[in-house]
């Protein structure tokens, strides 16, 4: 009876720092006017933005790269930028997700910004299941809440991003490592933990 209220308390625990976690990325999307942003599907939009690169204008490289490099995966086309000109400049495992990602659901800026957000926010599982199987439940809490207000995190979930990905599947990585030193089913989390692990890697190799 214990242990079932004890995964009930951390099932409630876990449910709403996810949705003050969603809360905060999605009421800073609308403060931010992230509507303003270029989407680069156009191509008059990709020539601005590359003129707007050379003139040393405000818009982010990173951005420009990922989302040229999931066009064109989603196209198709392999893995380059627009043009067809390959490149080996990004690592793979960002722009192939956020390929899937306009497949599955089109081709928006918003579609990548809002994937960012969900798995940011979602981010708060693995982080209070790592955090309350090393510590406690109080000191589960306190970094869920940390997360969720920290301003790098909801930053960076709005937009088109590495960090939320590569940050959510670290701490899953991790989460099942512990899981697999502490469970007698070493096997089975040992395999999820590189899996993890490995993907992480193909988001940002200098992890490896």
């Amino acid at each position: 009876m214990v242990q079932n209220n004890n995964k009930k308390q951390k099932f409630v625990c876990v449910l709403i720092f996810f949705i003050l976690a969603l809360f905060l990325r999605i009421a800073f999307f609308h403060v931010t006017g992230i509507n303003k942003k270029i989407d680069y599907f156009n191509q008059e939009n990709l020539n601005q933005a590359r003129r707007s690169l050379i003139d040393g204008g405000g818009l982010i490289r990173d951005e420009l790269d990922y989302q040229e490099i999931a066009v064109s995966i989603a196209n198709g086309d392999g893995f380059s930028r627009s043009g067809g000109k390959p490149t080996a400049f990004r690592a793979p495992g960002f722009p192939t997700f956020l390929a899937i990602i306009f497949i599955v659901f089109g081709y928006s800026i918003y579609v990548g910004v809002l994937a960012n957000i969900m798995i940011s926010a979602l981010t708060v599982i693995p982080l209070f299941y790592l955090a309350s199987k090393l510590f406690s439940i109080r000191i589960a809490s306190i970094a869920c809440l940390i997360y969720s207000f920290y301003p790098l995190s909801i930053f960076w979930s709005n937009g088109i991003y590495t960090e939320p990905l590569f940050v959510f599947l670290l701490i899953t990585s991790f989460w099942l490592f512990v899981i697999n030193v502490s469970e007698k089913i070493k096997g089975f989390y040992q395999i999820l933990f590189f899996i993890f692990l490995s993907f992480a890697s193909l988001i940002k190799p200098n992890i490896l």
